[in-house]
């Protein structure tokens, strides 16, 4: 026979479940944490495999002309090409952490005028920098995105037009913003080039966590911050497609003014 302080528990208990709601933002929160982490590892990976090494390197080279200057036969053009050399080194290291500084801070195109003018001074300054003939295509009658949506799609299109760079030896990139029929957000990015064998990337990754495919992933762990759906659709030969599709939460929420009866 149940005691009347054992029935008072019970009766509490449900109360002292989670709400689902809160369980959903405790788990979003948590894997917002684990995605920090690992883009954390992937900025020191770039680092050190980047500007770090440049400096490591002109470190080694300023050691040597320091050497050559203490001889007697010294010659200050013979030191020319070196000191080019170096300056060459010293601009590609600048870019590369440019670079890095973008992807861990919103640039200030971004920052102060949204998505959309940051897509397109991006797809500038990759015909610039990549020769890379980039179609920027967006709904004209797009509502206004959630701010975390921005920040997922400019993270999923910053690392998807990193692969196309790196690896598909692409001549043109389409990008395309629209709603659907279904009143979803879809993001595409989608290129010419070799094409990406997209279950031999995933099994790399998984036997070898390679850096190479590490991108993928990230890209996956963005779109379930926003409860999103992505699919990378590879062709051989023809190009790879990468379509976002995100179904609900996307607008950005109009703030209501309460206005008092007069």
């Amino acid at each position: 026979m149940q005691s009347a302080r054992g029935r008072a528990f019970r009766s509490l208990f449900p109360r002292l479940q989670p709400h689902a709601g809160v369980r959903s933002r405790l788990h979003r929160n948590t894997e917002a944490i684990v995605l920090q982490e690992r883009e954390r590892h992937r900025i020191a990976d770039r680092l050190r495999d980047g500007p770090a090494q440049v400096l490591a390197n002109l470190l080694m080279e300023m050691r040597s002309l320091l050497y050559l200057m203490d001889g007697e036969t010294f010659d200050i053009e013979a030191l020319r090409p070196a000191l080019e050399n170096m300056l060459g080194e010293m601009e590609e290291g600048l870019q590369d952490l440019r670079k890095i500084i973008e992807d861990l801070y919103p640039p200030f195109l971004f920052r102060e005028l949204g998505l959309i003018p940051w897509l397109k001074n991006l797809a500038l300054r990759y015909r610039e920098e990549h020769h890379l003939d980039v179609d920027v295509q967006v709904m004209e009658d797009l509502p206004p995105l959630a701010p975390e949506v921005e920040s997922v799609l400019r993270r999923v299109i910053q690392e998807a037009m990193r692969n196309v760079v790196q690896h598909a030896q692409a001549t043109r990139v389409v990008v395309r913003l629209y709603r659907d029929d279904v009143d979803r957000l879809v993001l595409e990015v989608e290129d010419n080039g070799l094409g990406l064998d997209v279950q031999r990337a995933y099994r790399t990754y998984t036997a070898l966590q390679t850096k190479e495919t590490f991108g993928l992933l990230m890209m996956e762990e963005w779109t379930r911050l926003v409860d999103g759906e992505l699919k990378i659709i590879g062709n051989t030969g023809k190009g790879t497609l990468v379509r976002l599709c995100i179904p609900r939460g996307w607008r950005k929420k109009v703030k209501r003014e309460n206005h008092g009866s007069e």
